[in-house]
């Protein structure tokens, strides 16, 4: 757009128009296409198949998508301002509860218990991407929180011959480093997760017998290992002693109850969950329903 002979904005709607050095008539056309103002005469000829309006009815448009605009601003700020409000009243009546609740007379408690639901909503966690980087060019088999700054990594393995578990621990920067090393000879491991006490379960099988036909010579466990690699418990038959927990475990975790959760792989296409108690007792194992 060709700018004006005063670049400073205008004191009073009587500014200088610009005229058309080609033409000798008055600019008052703007052309969105080249955006520059053009006159009458450049709109009917160079300017032809382009989009075009007046100034003063294009300054109309522009002035009311502004006050829009604006007025969008204002009700986003005030609403912006008002949940944070919002926010700061919860935490504090959260925190004034967790300190006072069990000491407050039955009437206080549910009188300042009303507004909890009504701003419990609005307490919400940001969560977005703080960094990333690039870890070698393995997949990544396992990845658990060590704390709020590092956690530990496990690369996938395509060779069943390696009979061990080696950790790296990754810093929120990006940095690695070599934590552990645990072996698992003479079988191989295939899942593990971090446990609630900070120790490792790992499901192991060997690689002598068939996969899905085990037999009497066949291993197939779990098992919680310190990270030095002591073992502190196996969970591989029920408590009669012969009736085998898996046929194939892969994946491994422990829910909120201290459960360990196994899927229990039992074909190549089909699998069930077997949920064991901490202790080892065997609490349900769930396969499904058969689609129809």
């Amino acid at each position: 757009m060709e700018s004006l002979a005063n670049p400073d904005p205008p004191e009073s709607a009587q500014e200088h128009i610009q005229m058309c050095e080609k033409h000798f008539l008055r600019k008052d056309i703007t052309c969105d296409d080249c955006d520059e103002f053009i006159c009458k005469q450049c709109a009917k000829t160079d300017h032809v198949d382009h989009d075009w309006t007046t100034i003063s009815t294009d300054a109309s448009i522009r002035r009311r998508d502004l006050k829009m605009t604006l007025k969008k601003n204002t009700e986003v700020r005030q609403k912006t301002s008002d949940l944070e409000n919002k926010k700061k009243q919860g935490i504090n009546l959260v925190t004034f509860l967790e300190q006072k609740h069990s000491t407050m007379s039955d009437y206080s408690f549910l009188d300042n218990l009303r507004d909890f639901p009504k701003l419990m909503p609005d307490i919400d966690c940001d969560i977005g991407q703080a960094d990333s980087f690039q870890y070698e060019d393995k997949p990544i088999d396992v990845i658990e929180a060590v704390n709020e700054d590092r956690c530990f990594a496990k690369k996938c393995n395509a060779d069943p011959e390696n009979k061990c578990m080696k950790f790296d621990t990754l810093s929120t920067s990006g940095s690695v480093s070599t934590s552990f090393t645990v072996s698992t000879d003479p079988l191989t491991p295939v899942g593990i997760c971090k446990s609630k006490e900070g120790e490792l379960l790992v499901t192991l099988s060997d690689i002598e017998t068939e996969t899905y036909q085990p037999d009497s010579h066949s291993r197939r466990l779990v098992r919680h290992v310190t990270l030095t690699g002591d073992v502190i418990r196996e969970y591989e038959y029920q408590e009669d002693g012969q009736t085998r927990l898996f046929i194939q475990p892969y994946k491994v975790k422990q829910n909120g109850n201290a459960d360990i959760c196994v899927i229990n792989r039992t074909h190549d296409d089909t699998s069930e969950l077997v949920v064991l108690s901490f202790s080892g007792k065997l609490k349900s194992a769930y396969r499904g329903q058969k689609p129809k």
